[in-house]
C-alpha cells in the first residue's frame, strides 16, 4: 500500500532550530536531523486521519525512527512537507504502520528524509509489517560512557517545543489507560539527547555534521531515569552505534549515529 497525503509547508533553518533547542533547553548545541522531525506531528495525523476509525492517541506508539539530512536548509526556509504511508501490518504483538515524511525545497530538492514506524492498536494478524535489516553491533573497544538524567519536566518542554501532544507524555491517567507506570517521555525527546550529547563530545558540538539516525524505541523511558550512554564505531568510516539503557535494560536498539562526509575525519 502507498497512500501519499496532502503536502503541507513547513519552515525551517538555523534560526528554527536554535530556536527548538532553547524551548527544550538542553545544555547541547542544534542538530538540525531533529528539528526536521517537528514536521512529524503534522505528518501522522495528516496519514492516519482517514486509514484508522479514530485511534486513540493513547495507543499510538513510536517504535521505530530514521532520519536522513541531505542538507541543512537556510534560515526560515520554507520547505514542502508530503506525508506517505507507504505499509501496514502486525509488529510484535501490535498493529503498526510505516510512514515516510519527505521535505523538499523549492526547486523540488530533498532536504531530509523521515521514516517511521508507529505501532496504533492490537495485532490482527493479516500479514507482518516488513523490518530493515538490523545493523550488526558497533566494533571495537567502547570510545565514550557517560551518564544523563531525564529533566522532569522533559515531557511537556518536548511536547510544546515539537507539536506532539500524544496524552501519555503528558497525563497520568491517559498514560494508565495505555497500560503504562506512567507518564512517559517521547522517544524522539529520549534520543535526541542521546544524539546531541554524542555530537558535543565527539563533533566538537556541530550538530550540522549528524547526516542520519536510526533506532528502535524498545522500552519507554520515565521522567527522572538515569540514562547510560556508550559510543563504538560501527565499522564504516564516521558511523557510530550508540547504546542506550536504564538501570541495565536497554531502551534504544540498533541505534546509529552517521557524520556527514564532509565532517568525517
Amino acid at each position: 500500500m502507498t497512500r501519499i497525503r496532502e503536502p503541507f509547508l513547513f519552515a525551517t533553518g538555523p534560526v528554527e532550530t536554535g530556536e527548538f533547542t532553547d524551548a527544550l533547553r538542553i545544555p547541547y548545541a542544534p542538530v538540525p536531523a531533529f528539528f526536521a522531525a517537528r514536521a512529524l506531528p503534522a505528518a501522522v495525523r495528516s496519514a492516519l486521519a482517514d486509514f484508522l476509525p479514530v485511534p486513540d492517541p493513547a495507543h499510538i506508539r513510536h517504535a521505530a525512527q530514521e532520519t536522513t539530512l541531505h542538507r541543512w536548509p537556510g534560515a526560515r526556509e520554507e520547505l514542502t512537507v508530503t506525508p506517505i504511508l507507504e505499509a501496514e501490518g502486525d509488529y510484535g504483538f501490535q498493529r503498526a504502520v510505516t510512514l515516510r515524511t519527505r521535505m523538499t525545497g523549492a526547486a523540488g530538492d530533498e532536504v531530509a528524509d523521515l521514516l517511521t514506524t508507529l505501532t496504533v492498536g492490537p495485532a490482527r494478524g493479516g500479514g507482518r509489517l516488513p523490518r530493515p535489516p538490523a545493523p550488526t553491533n558497533g566494533t571495537g573497544p567502547v570510545l565514550l560512557t557517560w551518564r544523563e538524567r531525564i529533566p522532569d519536566d522533559l515531557p511537556h518542554r518536548y511536547a510544546e517545543a515539537s507539536g506532539d501532544h500524544n496524552p501519555v507524555h503528558l497525563s497520568e491517567a491517559a498514560a494508565h489507560r495505555a497500560g503504562l507506570p506512567g507518564v512517559i517521555v517521547h522517544g524522539m525527546a529520549t534520543l535526541l539527547l542521546a544524539v546531541a550529547g554524542l555530537t558535543a563530545r565527539m563533533f566538537d558540538g556541530d550538530g550540522a555534521a549528524v547526516a542520519a539516525v536510526r533506532t528502535r524505541f524498545v522500552r519507554p523511558v520515565r521522567p527522572g531515569d538515569e540514562l547510560d550512554l556508550a559510543v563504538r564505531a560501527a565499522g564504516a568510516p564516521g558511523s557510530y552505534a550508540l547504546h542506550v539503557s536504564v538501570a541495565g535494560r536497554p531502551v534504544l536498539k540498533d541505534t546509529r549515529v552517521t557524520r556527514a562526509t564532509a565532517a568525517v575525519g
